[in-house]
Protein backbone atom coordinates (compact mmCIF):
# COMPACT_ATOMS: atom_id res chain seq x y z
CA UNK A 1 0.00 0.00 0.00
CA UNK A 2 3.15 2.30 1.03
CA UNK A 3 4.71 1.74 -2.29
CA UNK A 4 1.44 2.46 -4.60
CA UNK A 5 0.77 5.84 -2.18
CA UNK A 6 4.65 6.68 -2.97
CA UNK A 7 4.20 6.47 -6.81
CA UNK A 8 0.70 8.38 -6.66
CA UNK A 9 2.54 11.52 -4.91
CA UNK A 10 6.09 10.72 -6.94
CA UNK A 11 3.23 11.24 -10.44
CA UNK A 12 1.57 14.26 -8.64
CA UNK A 13 5.01 16.07 -7.64
CA UNK A 14 6.48 15.13 -11.59
CA UNK A 15 3.07 16.36 -12.52
CA UNK A 16 3.43 20.55 -10.60
CA UNK A 17 6.79 20.48 -11.95
CA UNK A 18 6.42 19.63 -15.57
CA UNK A 19 2.99 22.64 -14.70
CA UNK A 20 5.62 24.99 -13.24
CA UNK A 21 8.40 24.35 -16.45
CA UNK A 22 10.54 23.67 -13.62
CA UNK A 23 13.93 21.44 -14.66
CA UNK A 24 15.58 19.16 -12.93
CA UNK A 25 14.81 15.51 -10.55
CA UNK A 26 11.84 15.87 -8.86
CA UNK A 27 12.60 15.82 -4.75
CA UNK A 28 13.21 13.27 -3.20
CA UNK A 29 10.78 13.51 -0.56
CA UNK A 30 9.50 11.49 2.43
CA UNK A 31 6.55 9.11 3.19
CA UNK A 32 6.25 8.47 6.66
CA UNK A 33 3.73 7.24 9.70
CA UNK A 34 3.61 9.82 11.81
CA UNK A 35 4.10 9.73 15.46
CA UNK A 36 0.61 10.55 16.38
CA UNK A 37 -2.48 8.60 14.78
CA UNK A 38 -4.56 11.66 14.80
CA UNK A 39 -2.25 12.35 11.91
CA UNK A 40 -3.08 10.04 9.78
CA UNK A 41 -1.38 6.91 8.38
CA UNK A 42 0.85 8.90 6.79
CA UNK A 43 2.62 12.39 6.53
CA UNK A 44 4.34 13.45 3.49
CA UNK A 45 6.94 16.69 3.36
CA UNK A 46 6.78 16.90 -0.41
CA UNK A 47 5.21 20.71 -0.42
CA UNK A 48 8.14 21.89 1.42
CA UNK A 49 10.77 20.34 -0.75
CA UNK A 50 8.98 21.83 -4.03
CA UNK A 51 8.27 25.31 -2.53
CA UNK A 52 11.98 26.85 -4.01
CA UNK A 53 11.80 24.84 -7.24
CA UNK A 54 8.10 26.26 -7.51
CA UNK A 55 8.43 29.43 -6.16
CA UNK A 56 5.45 29.15 -4.03
CA UNK A 57 4.75 28.84 -0.11
CA UNK A 58 4.61 25.23 1.15
CA UNK A 59 1.11 25.41 2.64
CA UNK A 60 -0.13 26.37 -0.90
CA UNK A 61 1.61 23.41 -2.80
CA UNK A 62 0.73 20.95 0.03
CA UNK A 63 -3.05 22.29 -0.65
CA UNK A 64 -2.42 21.64 -4.59
CA UNK A 65 -1.09 17.90 -3.67
CA UNK A 66 -3.82 17.65 -1.31
CA UNK A 67 -6.69 18.63 -3.74
CA UNK A 68 -4.83 16.58 -6.90
CA UNK A 69 -5.05 13.24 -3.37
CA UNK A 70 -8.34 13.70 -3.01
CA UNK A 71 -9.33 13.46 -6.83
CA UNK A 72 -7.60 10.70 -7.27
CA UNK A 73 -9.31 8.32 -4.61
CA UNK A 74 -8.21 5.13 -4.76
CA UNK A 75 -6.76 4.41 -1.46
CA UNK A 76 -7.25 7.50 -0.22
CA UNK A 77 -10.10 8.23 2.53
CA UNK A 78 -8.99 11.81 3.91
CA UNK A 79 -6.27 14.24 3.09
CA UNK A 80 -5.40 17.41 5.42
CA UNK A 81 -2.50 19.88 5.34
CA UNK A 82 -0.76 20.94 8.46
CA UNK A 83 1.73 22.71 9.85
CA UNK A 84 3.99 25.02 7.16
CA UNK A 85 3.05 22.44 4.46
CA UNK A 86 2.35 18.19 5.82
CA UNK A 87 0.35 16.19 3.72
CA UNK A 88 -1.43 13.97 6.29
CA UNK A 89 -3.14 11.28 4.29
CA UNK A 90 -5.65 8.64 6.22
CA UNK A 91 -6.48 5.52 3.89
CA UNK A 92 -9.65 4.31 3.22
CA UNK A 93 -10.68 1.03 4.75
CA UNK A 94 -10.50 -0.99 1.50
CA UNK A 95 -6.81 -1.45 2.35
CA UNK A 96 -8.04 -3.59 5.23
CA UNK A 97 -10.10 -5.70 2.76
CA UNK A 98 -7.41 -5.90 0.03
CA UNK A 99 -5.14 -6.91 2.57
CA UNK A 100 -7.03 -9.65 4.23
CA UNK A 101 -7.78 -10.90 1.13
CA UNK A 102 -4.20 -11.32 0.09
CA UNK A 103 -3.74 -12.86 2.99
CA UNK A 104 -6.21 -15.12 2.70
CA UNK A 105 -5.43 -15.88 -1.30
CA UNK A 106 -1.67 -16.87 0.03
CA UNK A 107 -2.80 -19.36 2.54
CA UNK A 108 0.03 -20.82 4.54
CA UNK A 109 2.57 -19.09 1.92
CA UNK A 110 1.53 -15.86 3.68
CA UNK A 111 5.26 -13.99 4.74
CA UNK A 112 7.51 -16.19 2.55
CA UNK A 113 10.23 -14.69 1.67
CA UNK A 114 12.99 -16.10 -0.89
CA UNK A 115 15.36 -13.52 1.06
CA UNK A 116 18.64 -15.69 1.85
CA UNK A 117 17.66 -19.01 -0.64
CA UNK A 118 21.16 -19.90 -1.48
CA UNK A 119 23.00 -18.33 1.66
CA UNK A 120 26.09 -20.01 2.65
CA UNK A 121 28.45 -18.93 5.35
CA UNK A 122 31.58 -20.55 6.59
CA UNK A 123 32.45 -20.11 10.34
CA UNK A 124 35.42 -20.10 12.70
CA UNK A 125 35.76 -20.65 15.79
CA UNK A 126 35.18 -16.82 17.12
CA UNK A 127 32.11 -16.70 15.54
CA UNK A 128 30.41 -19.76 17.06
CA UNK A 129 31.64 -18.04 20.15
CA UNK A 130 29.85 -15.01 19.51
CA UNK A 131 26.64 -17.09 18.29
CA UNK A 132 26.92 -19.09 21.60
CA UNK A 133 26.50 -15.87 23.50
CA UNK A 134 23.65 -14.50 21.39
CA UNK A 135 21.54 -17.56 20.68
CA UNK A 136 20.97 -16.80 16.77
CA UNK A 137 17.75 -17.26 16.45
CA UNK A 138 17.16 -18.44 12.40
CA UNK A 139 14.11 -17.70 10.72
CA UNK A 140 12.58 -17.08 6.98
CA UNK A 141 16.52 -16.37 6.46
CA UNK A 142 17.70 -20.16 7.74
CA UNK A 143 14.42 -21.41 5.97
CA UNK A 144 16.04 -20.84 3.01
CA UNK A 145 19.57 -21.22 3.51
CA UNK A 146 21.56 -24.50 2.06
CA UNK A 147 23.69 -25.05 4.81
CA UNK A 148 26.13 -23.25 7.65
CA UNK A 149 29.13 -24.92 7.31
CA UNK A 150 31.31 -25.07 10.47
CA UNK A 151 35.87 -24.82 10.19
CA UNK A 152 35.95 -28.41 10.18
CA UNK A 153 33.66 -28.45 7.02
CA UNK A 154 30.94 -30.35 8.49
CA UNK A 155 27.70 -28.63 7.42
CA UNK A 156 24.77 -27.30 10.18
CA UNK A 157 21.60 -27.61 8.33
CA UNK A 158 19.04 -25.11 10.26
CA UNK A 159 14.92 -25.42 10.03
CA UNK A 160 13.04 -22.54 10.41
CA UNK A 161 12.33 -20.78 14.27
CA UNK A 162 14.45 -23.17 15.93
CA UNK A 163 17.37 -21.71 17.94
CA UNK A 164 20.83 -22.44 17.01
CA UNK A 165 23.68 -22.09 19.62
CA UNK A 166 26.84 -23.73 20.92
CA UNK A 167 24.77 -25.59 23.85
CA UNK A 168 22.33 -26.95 21.30
CA UNK A 169 22.84 -30.73 22.69
CA UNK A 170 21.96 -32.44 19.17
CA UNK A 171 21.89 -30.61 15.92
CA UNK A 172 19.93 -32.68 13.49
CA UNK A 173 22.67 -35.35 11.12
CA UNK A 174 23.20 -34.49 7.35
CA UNK A 175 24.05 -36.41 4.70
Amino acid sequence: MRAALQQLLSDLVQDLLDEAGATGPAPDFSLEAPRSEDHGDFACNAAMLLAKSLRQPPRAIAEKLAERLRAAGGPVARVEVAGPGFVNIWLSEQRWRSLLQSVLASGARYGESAAGAGWHHEMNAGEAVRIDQKEFQWRSMASKSDAINSSGGTPIFCRPLISVSANTPHLPATG
